[in-house]
């Protein structure tokens, strides 16, 4: 058991941080879309935290793993988790939270503690369990499928989750995935229908909006539009997809026009 584990420590490890980086990811995203109406940033967080976790693995998770003894107390609930969820903070203010502690954005260490917390808990989980153990003992093809689990992580939560549920993942995605939400979005509605239910197609983006009347006008790169509503009722809806076509709005035709 021990050449198996010995052989299982760099990959589940390595599926461990992924899983822990990905929920992490989930978790700013549901924070960040309850707190503020929509996550910002969310492609710069994706892209420079996967980085930060990946040198993190390689160099303070990977190395070290390979020398402990994993027949040891530490690796036993909840002494593990707890104590990965310290050393991710340790190695996340060396790495680049340094740069974090004199701001008012002390959130990024809780993040790196939760990451530390959920990767203790991934492994310990992993590593205990002598099927999943054997099977990383006996296939190479199971070492070696691991690493395709971030990328896996990005198409279902950027393509996929988006593409089926585009009203659920609208505040939960990156600035141009909801401008690409936005832009398919918008022609399915026409002048007449109800305001309500281009509210609940892209939610908390026409918040301004006040009892179902209101008027916004937009020019996102290639496509831009103009929408406005009375008493939850569309009265104009034009869109393009010329960048350079601008569409005004017409006063503020919900007060000439007030709800009964």
């Amino acid at each position: 058991m021990t050449e198996g584990i010995n052989k299982a420590k760099g990959p589940l490890s390595f599926l461990a941080i992924s899983v822990a980086w990905a929920l992490s990811i989930v978790f700013i995203a549901l924070q960040q879309g309850i707190a503020d109406g929509r996550a910002d940033d969310l492609g710069v967080i994706i892209f420079w935290s996967a980085i930060f976790v990946t040198i993190a693995w390689l160099i303070f998770i990977l190395l070290p793993l390979r020398r402990l003894n994993h027949s040891s107390k530490i690796f036993s609930y909840p002494i593990f988790p707890i104590s990965t969820g310290i050393y991710a903070v340790i190695v996340f203010t060396i790495l680049i939270g340094w740069l974090f502690l004199k701001s008012d954005f002390k959130v990024v260490f809780w993040i790196a503690f939760l990451i530390g917390l959920l990767f203790g808990s991934i492994y310990l989980a992993l590593i205990k369990s002598s099927r999943i153990v054997k099977k990383m003992q006996e296939s190479w093809f199971m070492r070696t499928s691991v690493i395709l689990y971030p990328t896996t992580f990005m198409v279902l939560y950027l393509k996929i989750f988006p593409t089926l549920f585009p009203a659920y993942a609208f505040r939960l995605m990156p600035d141009d995935i909801r401008r690409e939400i936005i832009k398919e979005t918008i022609p399915k509605f026409k002048v007449g229908d109800d305001f309500y239910e281009l509210e609940r197609a892209l939610p908390g983006y026409f918040e301004h909006f006040e009892n179902g009347s209101g008027n916004t006008a937009a020019q996102l790169e290639d496509f831009t539009f103009v929408v406005q509503a009375n008493c939850y009722k569309i009265i104009r809806l034009k869109y393009s997809y010329n960048s350079d076509e601008v569409f005004a709005i017409y006063g503020n035709l919900h007060d000439d026009n007030p709800c009964p």
